[in-house]
């Protein structure tokens, strides 16, 4: 699973093992920024979220606060989320 923002950058990539059920969060991966997010399914627990981040250098002030607004409903929605990223 993969994103980019713009196409002309690299964008972010989140691995999950084969053996784990994931499904993308649509809502949380529509914000305008390179980021994606993942529910993760796992037998002791219902789920968690799992998202990658990469904030560029070249990134403006709006694709920022796109990328903070995913992460704070990210945390509102879900009781456990993992924010994995190069800031």
């Amino acid at each position: 699973m993969c994103s980019s923002y713009d196409k002309k950058r690299g964008g972010v990539a989140l691995y999950v093992r084969n053996a784990l059920q994931d499904v993308e969060c649509d809502d949380l991966n529509s914000k305008l920024c390179e980021s994606i997010r993942y529910k993760i399914y796992v037998e002791n627990i219902d789920h968690f979220v799992v998202g990658v981040c990469y904030q560029s250098q070249e990134a403006d002030e709006k694709e920022l606060c796109e990328m903070f607004e995913g992460i704070k409903l990210a945390c509102e929605a879900n009781r456990s989320v993992l924010v994995m990223g190069d800031y």
